[in-house]
């Protein structure tokens, strides 16, 4: 505004706007001062628009300008950005970082083929690297870090069973596969495959194996051999292959041609089917072998007895993970092989881990464990463990305990067995103390009280489902405190031991098998965790925590907190 606004002398005072009231209010008439002020009025009403039109004009003219200008300047700092200033290295590590942002395919359940939801849109994004895909589109800078960055393509996951009718996909799947697969090159290559019926997964196979030089990890899952056939044509162009899972249809026999020598090959995860036809000649120079072993109730028979063949060619230094999975109740029969033996199969491994997978059938699954056990030779083993994947809320595992009582002595694990984890194990304090007898030579013991569960038990039938109770098993008692203490010492070279304990025991019991073990061992270690809803003050606990002659840990058990 190029003059200042001048306010009006007309604006009335206190006494006016009285006057004005009164006058109202009576009826009287108006001073003849006061009508010729009002006559003014409306000559000052239009001075004011005049004004305010004027200024509103002149505010929209300075809000456009500052909306330019701060436009520009939004500009000018996201040019000097520190963010425009990060190392692509840096950048790069971002960018992976962001990529762990797709979808978790894993995390699908999708159980009948033809009823699956649309989940095509997900396994399209987490095989594009669709956040990649995303930070590519923010500007030239990026985009270029993104594509040119090999090891941000370095992996490629495959869902076909989310894919749907593939032959509306087959195109595109095909030219996203080869696209991100180029975009990783050089580097090893890292992929996960699934499929069951998929007439698309030959293709994508056959496209993979191009590129079998750079395999590192394989997950392969399918359901039909004829869609491996890609496969054999590898010839063992496996220079950097260090893990491979196969599950599902059982390998062809000619599998040695598909893995050749493999000569970094050092982790196996498979089912029982794709287990059996492992090159025994590559089982020597596997590390850890993970299988998978789906039964179908009592249909178990001579597939699991050849899987476990796999374990004497494993060398001394390997682990084997066996995980069960039952999920029928109905009681178990063995329907032997007529071409498998009961001989005992001997290995060396050193490392032996049963896991008992979700939802598995408790009852029936003893005679199955006792059987695997029945069949062993572990003679150079070190660690067993036990493992329960449905712990918190089925319970622990039943033991089999003249299976493992066999077993010891079978394997002489009172000469080389050193760790003992029984944390998910129904085991009794009688039958531990019968075990341990039998090992002179063990280290480390975890052992675990079992608080009351209910259980549903599901048979298959809405209307006839039943519920049982668990009923708690307390382990960690007096009678197993006094048995650890009392000369000549069981177990000598015990060095630590785990307690998960509803803290049933006499503490000065407790206090006394410290003090007995600690004064035998040099750094002898006691971690005693309380179950959930079992807490309570440990009247020993501070003098255990002075004590120089053990190292002593109280606390929740983990994941109890």
């Amino acid at each position: 505004m190029s003059t200042e606004f001048i306010r009006s002398s007309l604006l009335p005072e206190e006494a006016q706007k009285q006057l004005i009231r009164d006058t109202l209010r009576t009826g009287s008439t108006l001073p003849l001062d006061l009508l010729t002020l009002i006559s003014a009025i409306p000559a000052e009403l239009a001075r004011y628009d005049a004004e305010i039109s004027c200024r509103k004009t002149r505010t929209k003219i300075l809000k456009d300008d500052r909306a330019q200008l701060q436009m520009y300047y939004n500009e000018c700092c996201s040019a000097l950005a520190p963010i425009r200033r990060i190392p692509i290295e840096l950048l790069v590590e971002i960018f992976r970082l962001h990529d762990t942002s797709k979808p978790n395919l894993q995390s699908i359940d999708v159980f009948e083929e033809d009823e699956y939801p649309p989940y095509y849109g997900m396994a399209m994004d987490a095989l594009s690297h669709a956040p990649l895909v995303a930070a590519s589109h923010v500007c030239a800078r990026w985009r270029a870090v993104v594509v040119g960055t090999p090891l941000l393509w370095d992996t490629v996951e495959l869902d076909a069973i989310l894919w749907g009718p593939t032959h509306r996909h087959e195109n595109q799947v095909l030219a996203v596969l080869e696209q991100v697969l180029n975009r990783g090159q050089p580097l090893p290559l890292n992929f996960t495959m699934k499929g069951r019926k998929s007439g698309l997964l030959a293709s994508v196979l056959h496209l993979l194996a191009q590129h079998s030089l750079r395999w590192k990890v394989a997950r392969i899952s399918c359901h039909s051999v004829l869609h491996l056939e890609p496969l054999l044509s590898l010839g063992g162009k496996l220079p950097l292959l260090e893990k491979i899972g196969l599950w599902g249809y059982p390998w062809p026999n000619a599998a040695p041609n598909v893995f050749g020598d493999a000569p970094r090959l050092r982790t196996l995860q498979c089912s029982l089917e794709s287990c059996e036809h492992f090159p025994q000649s590559l089982a020597q120079q596997l590390e850890t072998v993970a299988c998978y072993a789906e039964l179908q109730g009592s249909l178990i028979d001579g597939c699991l007895l050849r899987a476990l063949h796999i374990l004497p060619y494993l060398s001394s230094e390997a682990e084997f993970q066996l995980t069960l999975a039952l999920y029928s109740s109905t009681v178990v029969y063995w329907h032997e092989d007529p071409d498998a033996t009961d001989d005992i199969i001997t290995s060396s491994l050193s490392e032996f881990v049963l896991v008992g997978d979700r939802h598995l059938s408790l009852p029936p699954i003893l005679p199955v464990m006792t059987k695997i056990f029945d069949l062993l030779a572990l003679i150079e083993l070190e660690v067993l463990e036990f493992i329960f994947l449905d712990y918190t809320t089925s319970g622990p595992l039943p033991w089999p305990h003249r299976g493992f009582l066999a077993l010891a002595t079978r394997s002489d694990f009172g000469a080389h067995l050193t760790d003992l984890k029984l944390f998910e194990v129904a085991i009794t304090d009688g039958q531990l103390l019968e075990c341990l007898a039998q090992l002179p030579k063990l280290e480390y013991l975890q052992i675990s009280d079992h608080s009351p569960r209910i259980i549903e038990v599901d048979t298959y039938d809405a209307d006839d489902n039943t519920e049982w109770t668990n009923p708690a098993l307390v382990l960690v008692n007096d009678s197993l405190l006094l048995a650890l203490t009392c000369e000549p010492l069981l177990v000598p070279s015990l060095e630590k031991i785990t307690f998960r304990s509803m803290l049933k025991f006499t503490d000065s019991v407790l206090y006394e098998m410290c003090v007995v073990r600690g004064q035998s061992m040099e750094d002898f270690q006691v971690d005693l965790h309380w179950i959930s809803g079992y807490h309570r003050d440990l009247n020993v606990a501070e003098k255990l925590n002075e004590a120089e002659f053990v190292d002593f840990c109280f606390g929740a058990a983990p994941g109890e907190e």
